[in-house]
């Protein structure tokens, strides 16, 4: 029984991390980093609201993924 709640816990936060992960924005431009160049424009700019709170999201989501998955192996 506790595989099965460990298991919905595991998936909702899997889903939750990818999430996460995919609103971030990127710190360079995909074309630049191809070629190593910067913009020179490109000023960095404080975030705000969610988009502040997604790293701390990641990270907090990421260490629960790992925890929960080797519970899960314990357990099993």
């Amino acid at each position: 029984m506790w595989t099965i709640i460990l298991g919905i816990i595991l998936i909702i936060c899997d889903i939750i991390l990818v999430a996460a992960v995919m609103l971030q924005k990127s710190d360079d431009d995909g074309m630049n980093a191809l070629s190593g160049a910067r913009a020179e424009s490109s000023m960095p700019r404080r975030m705000t609201g969610l988009e502040a709170k997604l790293p701390l999201i990641t990270k907090v989501t990421g260490v629960l993924v790992a925890v929960l998955s080797v519970i899960m192996v314990v357990i099993s």
